[in-house]
């Protein structure tokens, strides 16, 4: 009975929160701009992050000391320094995830630089797999390989129109995929730790203050660029980086991961299409076949997760099972029942 009364429930709350439906399709497209704005500024990747963190901190900056300063009397659990290892771990992932995957799109076409970056979720199993000792499913193997397909094939291996520049741009995309799926897990291990205006706040200071220091080393200047440039980092800034991500953080708070995650692969598709478009970057037979590759690699690989939860669900609430908890019985917040509380933790 709780199984059919929580479908009821879910199937209701899908059905009437037409605003989560909106802010996830303004999300995804928001982002969509962000490799085109990268494109355009014509600056080097760590610069374009750098200025983008600084637009994006003054920006959030005010909202999270007014934030902060109304939570400080509820606050039950004292503030531990010692996770910000998390939110540090994530800024210095994330500010060699934007650095190298900016480098790429000046080098290589929109669309492999967009779809070799995110192929991070692999990487974010591995290491579910490693260190979390989760089980891999049968899907994850195919999508595994649809995935694997798809960077050969994008990647221009077998192609005569590849040049040095392509190829040295797709292998800083693929190498970035690395640091956003460790931006993933250090973001998802803070989220036990902090909220997530917190977690992202942090996060970006030290993705700050890690792209200032490569600045200062790689020699880059902090001044004396063009007008063109300051424009695109500030829309970035706005749409991409502050309306991109709080739609996406509002969506995810209304709907399941298995509506946000699979819609969240429209967004490389978008910036892909605006590029032809734009840029009239080509779009060749070989690059259509690492898309649909990549693409339904990374949708099997998400269902795999899915299917996993879905799994530990059933374990958790079987009907007719008098050895199972009662729902009334478990720990949880008031108007929150164990299956929305799974699929949440899942979705942070």
């Amino acid at each position: 009975m709780e199984q059919i009364i929580y479908r009821i429930n879910r199937f209701s709350k899908h059905k009437s929160n037409l605003t989560a439906y909106l802010a996830l399709g303004a999300g995804i497209l928001f982002l969509s701009f962000s490799p085109l704005l990268v494109r355009h500024a014509a600056a080097p990747g760590v610069v374009f992050s750098f200025y983008r963190m600084i637009v994006t901190m003054v920006i959030l900056t005010p909202l999270q000391i007014i934030v902060s300063r109304k939570k400080v009397s509820q606050e039950k659990i004292p503030f531990d320094r010692r996770m910000l290892i998390f939110p540090l771990a994530a800024g210095f992932c994330s500010a060699f995830d934007l650095s190298l995957w900016g480098n790429a799109v000046l080098k290589t076409t929109i669309s492999s630089a967009t779809l070799l970056n995110a192929i991070s979720p692999i990487w974010v199993s591995f290491i579910a797999v490693l260190f979390l000792k989760e089980k891999i499913t049968g899907k994850f193997w195919i999508g595994l390989v649809l995935v694997m397909i798809g960077i050969t094939a994008i990647s221009g291996v077998f192609s005569s129109t590849q040049t040095s520049g392509s190829m040295s741009g797709n292998l800083l995309a693929f190498f970035s995929s690395f640091f956003y799926a460790g931006y993933y897990t250090f973001t998802e291990l803070g989220r036990r730790h902090f909220s997530t205006l917190n977690q992202m706040w942090y996060s970006l200071l030290f993705s700050m203050l890690t792209l200032g220091v490569v600045m200062v080393l790689s020699d880059y200047p902090f001044t004396g660029y063009s007008r063109q440039t300051v424009a695109a980092i500030i829309v970035s800034s706005l749409v991409c980086q502050l309306g991109g991500y709080f739609c996406l953080t509002y969506a995810l708070g209304k709907l399941p991961a298995t509506v946000v995650s699979p819609a969240n692969q429209i967004q490389p598709i978008l910036s892909s299409l605006m590029a032809v478009l734009i840029f009239a970057e080509p779009f060749r037979g070989y690059q259509m076949i690492g898309a649909v590759g990549i693409l339904l690699g990374l949708y099997l690989i998400n269902q795999s997760k899915v299917a996993r939860v879905e799994n530990e669900l059933k374990g958790e609430i079987q009907p007719g099972d008098r050895k199972s908890e009662p729902v009334s019985q478990l720990p949880q917040d008031p108007g929150e029942n164990v299956v929305d509380r799974k699929i949440s933790r899942n979705s942070d």
